[in-house]
């Protein structure tokens, strides 16, 4: 079974600790990705590195997993933001 990649993810943890961490994110190998219904997020070795990650990506883990299970995503408040 191949493993379709998440480009988002990756790219969206290495921003966010590269203003506010390391300029040395821009030099993560992280990769995330799919198989089968497993969400999978390559997180750095060091433990604070995975904390500083994972506070970046925790808020929108919920509707990946929901969209995993099949789920639809309805985008609500466009609208509003225009």
């Amino acid at each position: 079974m191949k493993m379709g990649h998440f480009q988002g993810i990756p790219e969206i943890m290495r921003t966010a600790t590269f203003f506010s961490k390391t300029k040395n994110s821009v030099l993560s190998r992280a990769i995330a990705g799919i198989r089968g219904k497993t969400l999978v997020i390559n997180l750095p070795g060091n433990p604070n590195g995975v904390r500083e990650n994972l506070e970046v990506v925790m808020e929108i883990l919920p509707l990946g997993i929901s969209l995993l299970d099949g789920n639809q995503h309805v985008h609500t408040g466009y609208r509003e933001m225009i």
